[in-house]
Parts: C-alpha cells; structure tokens; sequence
C-alpha cells in the first residue's frame, strides 16, 4: 500500500478525545485515525449509493427542460470550458 500525508489540524480537545479512544483501544493514534477515516468514507459512499438508488431519472430531466437554454453572460463565474481542461 503507498501512503500520503496530510497535515491534519485538530482541535485540542478533539486530539486528546482521539488519543484517549486510541489508547483504550490498545491502538496507535495513526491507526484510530484511519480506522475512522475508512469507517467515513464508508458511510458516506453508502448514502449516496443509496440515493443514486431511489433517483428518478425522469423527473431530474423535466426539471433540467425547463431551465431556459440561453448562453452565459459575460457576468458569469465560470471559466470558459476551455479552460477547464
């Protein structure tokens, strides 16, 4: 497995919450925080398989027909598609 770093800046009160559990679970710092991490990542990705699920993809497009299709203004925020690459 290759690892990255990421300088995490916490809280004081939550990285001595997060040393205690790590502690009483007989378990490194680095490891609680992967463990929660995945655990995240994991409840995360399951809702939002499950709201793909109950998607209705008819009704997503009737919303998207009524938008009115005209050209962005020179006001607009967002780069030209160009850009973007």
């Amino acid at each position: 497995m290759s690892a990255s770093s990421y300088p995490l800046r916490l809280p004081i009160y939550l990285m001595e919450q997060a040393k205690e559990v790590a502690a009483a679970s007989e378990t490194s710092l680095n490891q609680f925080f992967l463990a929660a991490i995945a655990e995240k990542v994991g409840e995360v990705r399951t809702t939002l398989k499950e709201r793909a699920a109950r998607a209705d993809l008819d009704k997503a497009r009737a919303v998207l027909d009524r938008v009115p299709d005209v050209p962005p203004g020179d006001d607009d925020p967002w780069p030209p598609a160009d850009r973007l690459k």
